[in-house]
């Protein structure tokens, strides 16, 4: 996604390409182009010098959005969801550290929220090759 955000004037990416830039597989990329593209995040241009390009603005996508495309819940760990949006194990109604999972998420989600691709496209372009193999990492690439 950063990728696609850092393109000269939006120009349509292949995935080939975003894999080349990123190290990401271009397996990987396809098994989720698709997951984007459904949530509106990316668009596909057809033709010999199509791609992909971003569904919106890079300053209005946010990363929150893009994980929950992708990995459809942020949570730390299976307790710290609601009971009704998941399992809980048996223990958490008097386990001692729940309450910091909840916390956990809560910033998380507050701090992916406020984080945009445009945001995301500007460090890039002064900070270090990417960390390979994260499921996060590798979305918002």
């Amino acid at each position: 996604m950063t990728a696609l955000a850092m393109a000269v004037e939006g120009r349509p990416l292949s995935l080939a390409r975003i894999a080349e830039e990123t190290g990401i597989s271009l397996g990987y990329l396809e098994q989720i182009v698709s997951t984007l593209k459904e949530n509106g995040l990316v668009e596909s241009i057809r033709g010999a010098k199509g791609g992909y390009v971003l569904g919106g603005d890079p300053s209005e996508i946010t990363a929150l959005q893009v994980i929950l495309a992708t990995e459809r819940e942020i949570a730390p760990i299976s307790c710290s969801l609601q009971p009704a949006e998941g399992v809980c194990c048996d223990r958490v109604d008097y386990c001692p550290t729940v309450f910091l999972w909840g916390r956990l998420e809560q910033q998380l989600s507050l701090a992916l929220g406020d984080t945009t691709l445009a945001d995301l496209a500007r460090h890039s372009q002064n900070s270090k090759p990417p960390v390979r193999g994260h499921a996060l990492v590798g979305a918002l690439r």
